[in-house]
């Protein structure tokens, strides 16, 4: 499956991000994207994602998976074109 389609990755659910799950689980998984229309503009794109990026502890803390967004590896598994502001 992920041979035909990129946007999907292997996974693992750490233990404890769910109740009642006391051990990691391997899945597959789809990486995580946001997406703009291209007529947004590029400044408000650029705003958003430099955000999103300063604040990854933020998602951290919010959710467990939340540590799993890196600007290492953001780019990985992208399924549609990077919005030029991005």
């Amino acid at each position: 499956m992920m041979k035909k389609h990129s946007q999907y990755a292997r996974g693992k659910i750490p233990a404890g991000v769910y109740k009642g799950i006391d051990a990691e689980i391997s899945t597959i998984s789809v990486w995580m994207i946001f997406a703009a229309k291209e007529e947004l503009q590029a400044d408000i794109v650029y705003r958003i994602t430099k955000a999103l990026f300063e604040n990854t502890a933020v998602m951290s803390a919010a959710h467990g998976l939340g540590k799993q967004v890196k600007l290492e590896t953001a780019l990985t598994g992208m399924s549609i074109p990077l919005h030029p502001g991005a």
